[in-house]
């Protein structure tokens, strides 16, 4: 075939295609990641729903979880950031459990990312951001928000 700059015919064609596939390729590997990660997320709402905390600590917005299974922590910590520590030694009574903790901007993005999953603690979820957008400086209402989660986790649901 014809040659331009040393390179055979139909490179250039051969290039675009093979480009084009890439794009496709990164297209549906981006595609199958965000369902993955829409996937994990959902996963780790339905374990905060039951297992998760929202709190106030200090003048910072903090959520956490508290498991013996530790890899089901270090997936939160894969997905929101946050730190796992030791939270009981356990002993012949009980076993040793951990805890997944996440403060201020890192949790308000989480709760972001599993409030649209939430069912048990969506309302505690949303106080939680909305402490976080609350001025500093308005105490009054940032107190009513810490007593209105005080008060929601005293909630008892029936059938």
């Amino acid at each position: 075939g014809l040659k331009k700059h040393g390179s055979p015919a139909g490179s250039a064609a051969e290039y675009v295609a093979a480009s084009m596939d890439a794009a496709v390729y990164t297209a549906i590997e981006n595609a199958a990641l965000a369902k993955l990660r829409d996937q994990e997320v959902r996963y780790l709402a339905g374990f905060f729903d039951g297992e998760g905390t929202v709190g106030i600590a200090g003048n910072s917005l903090c959520i956490r979880v508290v498991n013996s299974y530790r890899p089901v922590l270090e997936r939160f910590a894969a997905c929101f950031g946050g730190t796992i520590g030791m939270h009981r030694r356990g002993d012949e009574k009980a076993r040793m459990t951990w805890v997944w903790r996440c403060y201020g901007a890192h949790a308000a993005d989480a709760l972001n990312c599993l409030l649209p999953h939430l069912q048990e603690k969506r309302a505690q979820a949303y106080l939680g951001l909305h402490f976080r957008h609350t001025h500093k400086t308005d105490k009054v209402a940032r107190e009513c928000v810490v007593e209105a989660l005080s008060l929601l986790k005293k909630v008892t649901h029936h059938a």
